[in-house]
């Protein structure tokens, strides 16, 4: 009976499956166009940045929440506003420095690649319009998840979460590296890592 219902919240569950679509054509447009690592990184930077802000977002609305395990100054200070303030501010610095950092090792990348094969060879439209999809993606399942009677949440979860989500996918865009003839295939590691993160975020976020 669990097997059953958790098959038909899989089948109905739209955020999932727009991110699933996004993914493919992602992965399609990489295959069609010959998309480079780089153009890849770019996007799944913006992916990265997309899942931040609605994080942000998330931690700014609690109401009534749990700091159970957190502390601050060695302390643990009480659910109140000021508290959700400061954490959405660190969680902004920290997550911010993470990204900035990332940010110049693709920029520095973006230069070399400028540099070797030109300007025209980053598809700068497809980057913009991919990176808008996985925006609209995460909107969807932010407003999606939302909507549905959420568990008391403990705020030092809601700060680590996107970490735990978005290193392994940029560890496997950055195994390409090493292996840049299997792009597709970091590429499909990535999709089902992200799938499998997707539903983690339910878990975390709403009563199962």
């Amino acid at each position: 009976m669990m097997t059953s219902q958790y098959g038909k919240s899989l089948f109905k569950d739209i955020s999932l499956w727009i991110l699933l679509i996004f993914n493919l054509i992602t992965i399609y447009f990489a295959i069609t166009e010959g998309w480079s690592l780089i153009e890849i990184m770019i996007i799944y930077w913006s992916q990265s940045i997309a899942i931040g802000f609605f994080n942000v977002i998330r931690i700014l609305q609690l109401k009534d929440f749990s700091i159970e395990g957190f502390k601050l100054n060695n302390e643990q200070p009480k659910p109140t506003a000021v508290i959700k303030i400061l954490t959405a501010i660190f969680f902004v610095v920290h997550y911010g420095m993470f990204h900035l950092v990332y940010l110049i090792f693709v920029i520095s990348r973006v230069f070399i690649e400028m540099e070797v094969n030109g300007m025209a060879n980053l598809r700068w439209g497809s980057i913009i319009l991919t990176g808008l999809m996985f925006f609209v993606s995460h909107a969807v399942s932010y407003f999606y998840n939302r909507n549905i009677e959420n568990k008391k949440q403990n705020i030092g979860v809601l700060m680590f979460y996107p970490y735990a989500r978005i290193i392994p996918i940029h560890f496997t865009i950055l195994m390409g590296f090493f292996a840049s003839n299997f792009l597709i295939g970091f590429l499909i590691l990535k999709t089902i890592a992200d799938m499998i993160m997707q539903k983690v975020e339910q878990v975390i976020f709403r009563r199962a």
